[in-house]
This record gives C-alpha cells, structure tokens and sequence, in this order.
C-alpha cells in the first residue's frame, strides 16, 4: 500500500477527504489528490462517504446510478466504475467485495457529513443521509456537483 501511494503521489496514513463545494475533489492533507475521472464513480465515492462506513450492497449503488437502466446493463456500468475507484480500495479509503461496498471512514471522509456533524455537535461519525433510487440521474437535483 505505501508504494501505491507514492506511486500516486498520496500520502499513506492521511486521512481523505471528498470536497463536496464545487466540484467533487479528492483531498488529501488539504491538496487535491487523485479523484476519479468519470462523474458516475465521484457520484459513487460521494455517496459511499455520506453512509459513514455501512455496508451498500452493490444492486443497491446500481440501482441509485443507473435506475433507468437494464438490471445487466447498471451491473456491467457499476464494475466499469469500481475498477476506476480500485486505487482507493489499495489505499484502503475503500472496501470492495462481490456483494457490498463501503468507505472505510476512518481514513475517508465527506465535507458535506463534517459539516453537517460540526452543526449539530455530534461526533465525527454521523448517521448516514437518506438518499434514494434514481437521485444521481441527470433530472434529479444535483448533489457533490452532479
């Protein structure tokens, strides 16, 4: 893992943050790191941060990215992007299994949960926000810049 993240140009022990003012970023020790290239695997790295480590099982992310899409058709989209996020599952910012995904949220964080956590004074680790099917499809409000 330490040779990845120099490779990458990362520092190893830092804790990441996904800068959601703006457009999504990637933070590591205050500096832009490597974030994903595609809008759907930010999408996806977004919303893994906003539930705080819990286990997301992968047809659930399929269907939250690509609801209007074939069941076959999001499965085959949701593993094109899991492999663009791979590097943060090596840096173990990620946890990726054949069924379930999660942020590992000691070491990943989202602006938007530190920010909602420092209002209502509660400890780092919030509940996860409600969010639901479809809402990263292109008529829905745009969240982390989507």
């Amino acid at each position: 893992m330490d040779m990845l993240a120099a490779r990458l140009g990362l520092p190893h022990d830092d804790v990441f943050t996904v800068d959601c003012f703006g457009p999504l970023t990637l933070l590591a020790g205050g500096s832009e790191s490597s974030t994903p290239k595609s809008r759907k695997a930010r999408a996806l790295l977004a919303y893994l941060t906003l539930q705080s480590g819990q286990k997301v099982s992968r047809e659930r992310a399929a269907g939250l990215l690509w609801s209007e899409s074939p069941e076959a058709q999001a499965r085959a989209s949701l593993r094109q992007v899991l492999s663009e996020l791979r590097p943060l599952e090596r840096l173990g910012l990620l946890h990726i299994t054949p069924h379930e995904i999660r942020s590992g949220p000691e070491r990943l964080v989202n602006s938007l949960s530190s920010l909602r956590c420092q209002r209502e004074r509660t400890p780092a680790r919030c509940d996860p926000l409600p969010l639901t099917p479809g809402m990263c499809s292109k008529r829905k409000e745009k969240v982390c810049g989507f």
